[in-house]
């Protein structure tokens, strides 16, 4: 009897045991389970959350497209302005960086001004071989010039090409004469070459650094600025507040400033006056 009641209870441990067994690989599998679906849920969020970055990404690629063409709109905006400013349309304060050679139209009734005044130039001193190689240069420009404003005109819009064409031949031309050069250079074809500063508000940073009315700007953060439009890029590139040199002619004396990057706060004209000259 007695042996068949350890028989009984050996039994039922051996049953209990075997219980608990199961149960505990239960408990481990679904913990698995919860653990590899937790993992599949978090690399799912992480797709997504990969996805949406991407998307991020490529919109915010067409934002910087866009204001491109919105700066690039603007340039040939003002380009335009100032076309119709040399044409005796428009404002005198118009703000341009480029050419204002637009069309091979007639001169204006009762002009006796050359497209190119080499002697102007010589006026200034200038050797003729140099003055020979400005007007090379410059005749080169506008001729490409004119090629691509027949094929904006041809197209019936502008296009990023176009307007990357008219770039590249500026900035070519202001290369190969090299910044005193180019200064001389517009002097002589009557485009307007020089920055004033007229008015500056009181408490701007340009009347902090010592800036004043009829200041000729020469230089910012050193480079050669001849347009307004120049100026504003200018500002903006670098780190805002980084302090920058700004060069100056006052008085025929060049003087020199350290002003944040950033607006100035100035009212500015944009007129043509000889080339570089100071004492």
């Amino acid at each position: 009897m007695i042996s068949q009641w350890r028989t009984f209870v050996g039994a039922a441990a051996l049953g209990g045991l075997l219980a608990g067994s199961w149960v505990w690989l239960w408990v481990e599998s679904s913990s698995e389970e919860k653990a590899s679906a937790r993992i599949s849920e978090v690399l799912e969020s992480s797709a997504q959350a990969l996805d949406r970055i991407r998307r991020l990404e490529a919109e915010l690629a067409q934002e910087r497209s866009r204001a491109d063409r919105l700066f690039r709109d603007l340039t040939l905006f003002e380009e335009e302005k100032a076309m119709e400013s040399a044409a005796g349309l428009g404002s005198a304060s118009s703000d341009s960086g480029e050419s204002a050679v637009t069309t091979e139209a007639q001169p204006l009734a009762g002009s006796t001004e050359p497209w190119f005044d080499q002697s102007r130039l010589v006026e200034l001193g200038l050797p003729l071989s140099e003055v020979d190689r400005i007007k090379e240069a410059w005749e080169e420009y506008v001729m490409r010039k004119l090629e691509i404003q027949n094929e904006r005109t041809r197209k019936g819009q502008r296009t990023p090409e176009i307007d990357r064409w008219n770039f590249m031949n500026e900035a070519s031309l202001r290369q190969e004469l090299g910044d005193d050069a180019y200064d001389a250079m517009r002097f002589a074809s009557g485009e307007r070459n020089r920055v004033f500063f007229t008015e500056l508000l009181e408490n701007s940073p340009g009347t902090e650094a010592g800036l004043m009315p009829e200041d000729e700007l020469i230089s910012y953060a050193e480079k050669r600025v001849f347009t307004p439009s120049e100026l504003k890029v200018l500002t903006t590139q670098g780190e805002r507040n980084e302090w920058v040199e700004v060069e100056v002619v006052r008085r025929g004396e060049l003087r020199r400033f350290f002003i944040p990057r950033g607006p100035i706060g100035a009212l500015l004209d944009f007129r043509l006056t000889p080339p570089l000259r100071v004492n």
